[in-house]
């Protein structure tokens, strides 16, 4: 399939404006390393979202480029109710097996990261105690202890990351990072102070038994 920047962005601007597709979609669509990235991507999107999505989606791609459309979702039906048929999930397949491997390198350096997701299909659901700190403390104090300096040649499982990486972190406060495209991130706050409450309170309520 060979859809061209342009008409990638001019679709992830029109879906939106239908409701077929979110601004948030539209986003994960363009923010693709390369050209067919984002195609790929785009059609795993409309497909995900169903028939609505994909009638609009081609819609719009017949009257940008009809040959394109045809390649895409075949030659019109008669039947209106058949018009455009919703491909099967596999049908992206040939896609994806076309996009070049990516060579991913990050550097960080004395930087502070918190809840930042790097790369491709990693999920990651965190609770943590969210500590009140003083005023007078001091600036070491108030940024934690995260300071790290590693070198790391593969973030996450081997299988789910095939091309080679490389991520340099030096000096660097991190908190919550995920190494990957298609993340969820997921950080639940408790504050220490109601914890405290609520022990001191099954304390005294034990004393009084």
């Amino acid at each position: 399939m060979s859809m061209s920047p342009c008409l990638v962005e001019q679709i992830s601007d029109y879906l939106p404006r239908k409701r077929s597709i979110t601004v948030y979609d539209s986003e994960m669509i363009l923010c693709q390393f390369t050209d067919l990235q984002e195609a790929t991507k785009m059609m795993q999107t409309v497909i995900n979202k169903g028939k609505k999505a994909w009638q609009q989606f081609c819609k719009l791609l017949e009257s940008c480029d009809p040959l394109l459309c045809e390649r895409v979702a075949g030659p019109p039906a008669s039947d209106p109710v058949l018009e455009n048929p919703l491909p099967s999930h596999n049908a992206t397949q040939i896609g994806q097996q076309n996009v070049p491997p990516t060579l991913l390198v990050i550097n960080i350096h004395d930087s502070i990261l918190n809840n930042c997701i790097f790369g491709s299909n990693n999920g990651q659901h965190i609770t943590t105690e969210r500590q009140c700190v003083s005023p007078h403390s001091s600036e070491s104090t108030r940024r934690g202890a995260g300071r790290c300096s590693c070198q790391c040649s593969q973030q996450g499982p081997a299988e789910s990351s095939p091309a080679p990486q490389n991520l340099q972190v030096h000096s660097s406060d991190l908190g919550y990072v995920v190494i990957g495209d298609n993340n969820t991130l997921i950080v639940d706050e408790v504050d220490e102070e109601e914890e405290e409450g609520e022990e001191e309170e099954q304390a005294l309520y034990r004393c009084e038994q």
